[in-house]
């Protein structure tokens, strides 16, 4: 029996290896090409048994209980990262000073969880296949595995749910994000917009008077200078002024 292993969850950076289970009547071998975690754990927890209770199916109904907790503690390690990016997203009111968020650190750390939990739910899906087919061996049919395997397939069909739902979380908070980026982008040519629109009319008015003409009668006004700095000043008050009446500003 095959199954998909997450390894490497810690450094940021998980991957996915197969393991395969060789199992007989008295023996049990993996095959793997990587330290997992879950191995570890096992390899602690078996020596404190007695060595009468070391057989091939206990051993391996064991084996796969650590590897279904340590899923579950992974899938509870994203949900707290899901938590802490949502307050990130919507900036929580109990930290009112931070104005400001990096949505491009935000966007890459829902990708490494959404990766991550495509990995734990195709993990989960071979596990589930390998406690089914399990049923199948005769050492499975005793009364104490039976009721182990039992209990393994439906914290594999439990884990599966929860993963789903956390995929869900992910993919609001992808959506989420996009639009804060979205309504972030629009305050910046909102205000690009007004400054554009207040400035408009001064320039024209410089426009005007910077136009080298030989008639230009206020050219010769001894007041020309300051009548045109008056009639930009206004230029740009009067908009000003339209746009704060309609709370536009």
């Amino acid at each position: 029996m095959t199954a998909t292993m997450v390894t490497k969850v810690d450094s940021g950076a998980p991957e996915t290896h197969a393991v395969t289970f060789l199992l007989t009547e008295r023996t049990l071998v993996t095959i793997r090409y990587v330290d997992a975690t879950s191995f570890r754990r096992f390899a602690s927890q078996l020596v404190k048994l007695p060595a009468a209770e070391h057989t091939a199916s206990s051993v391996f109904l064991a084996l796969i209980e650590t590897i279904v907790n340590r899923i579950a503690d992974i899938l509870e390690r994203i949900d707290r990262d899901i938590d802490r990016i949502t307050k990130d997203v919507f900036r929580n009111p109990e930290n009112p000073e931070k104005k400001t968020v990096d949505y491009q650190c935000v966007l890459d750390r829902i990708g490494r969880c959404g990766d991550l939990l495509s990995k734990v739910h195709e993990s989960l899906v071979t596990y589930g296949r390998v406690a089914g087919y399990s049923t199948h061996d005769k050492q499975m049919c005793l009364p104490q595995n039976d009721t182990l395997l039992a209990a393994i397939r439906k914290d594999i069909a439990g884990l599966s749910d929860h993963g789903t739902y956390l995929t869900g979380r992910v993919n609001f908070l992808l959506d989420a994000t996009l639009g804060m980026i979205s309504i972030q982008q629009n305050a910046v040519f909102r205000v690009l917009s007004i400054a554009s629109l207040i400035f408009l009319p001064p320039t024209l008015v410089a426009g005007i008077y910077g136009m080298n003409f030989q008639f230009m009668p206020e050219l010769g006004w001894e007041f020309g200078y300051p009548i045109a700095i008056l009639l930009m000043f206004v230029a740009a008050i009067l908009p000003y002024a339209y746009l704060k009446q309609r709370k536009i500003l």
